[in-house]
């Protein structure tokens, strides 16, 4: 190559107007035409691509094992949970849906337990088993008794 690898480094850096004013520079420099640069600099980028990418292969299977196995992460569920029941529900503001249906259900509630997961205060209805989603830590639970 005609061109040091240095300069071909600092083309690859800059934007399109300033290569182009650099490849004439260099082509005026290195007595080039400037299409003789640009092939010089393609050839450069594909060289050195090459490189890399046979590096990051080699890396790559070094410390890629493609037979290992996935677990998956677990998530906070607990589907038969054993209610923590509040006694004293007056106290407890239990407001999560504004909607009237989240009224009605709200009028519904006769019991309060904490959440399992995050000890939230929620009401529930008396009747079981209940599935029941906090909506603070939107854990699920499942109530039977």
């Amino acid at each position: 190559m005609a061109i040091p690898s240095s300069i071909l480094d600092s083309l690859l850096l800059m934007d399109e107007y300033e290569k182009m004013l650099s490849i004439d520079r260099i082509s005026r420099e290195h007595g080039l035409s400037s299409e003789q640069v640009s092939q010089e600099l393609a050839n450069y980028v594909a060289a050195t691509s090459n490189v890399q990418s046979n590096a990051n292969q080699t890396n790559a299977s070094a410390s890629f094992d493609v037979t290992a196995e996935k677990t998956a992460p677990s998530l906070p569920t607990n589907p038969t949970a054993e209610p923590k029941y509040i006694s004293s529900t007056s106290n407890l503001r239990m407001r999560y849906d504004p909607t009237q249906q989240g009224a009605a259900r709200q009028k519904s509630v006769e019991q309060a337990i904490l959440c399992p997961t995050c000890s939230a205060p929620l009401g529930i209805p008396s009747q079981r088993p209940i599935l029941v989603t906090c909506p603070n830590c939107m854990t699920q639970s499942r109530f039977e008794n």
